[in-house]
């Protein structure tokens, strides 16, 4: 893994983070981890595959709710949000050994 796609993972990760804990929105997750994932050089195909199929869950949730002129995503929404993000963040530490190795 070359050195500019290693940052472009760990900044999805620091993304997903900040989802997390509330400091970035829906909106800024889903429109930064495409462009992160669009930035990728050399990425597993079968690995980004797996990514934006998660990334496609996040898009369609916020595409209704923003259709239907919804502040809150209801309960469902909402776990369904959380359990892709908890995916995408699994599928970022599957790359960890990769990470590690690219950084010696």
């Amino acid at each position: 893994m070359n050195e500019y796609d290693q940052r472009q993972y760990n900044l999805m990760k620091k993304c997903l983070e900040g989802f997390e804990i509330g400091n970035v929105n829906l909106r800024v997750l889903i429109n930064s981890l495409r462009s992160l994932i669009n930035a990728l050089q050399e990425p597993d195909n079968k690995w980004k595959i797996k990514f934006m199929h998660e990334w496609w869950t996040l898009e369609e949730i916020y595409s209704i709710a923003s259709d239907q002129e919804q502040n809150y995503l209801s309960k469902a929404d909402s776990n369904a949000v959380y359990e892709a993000t908890d995916k995408m963040k699994q599928l970022l530490k599957e790359l960890t050994p990769q990470l590690s190795q690219s950084k010696e």
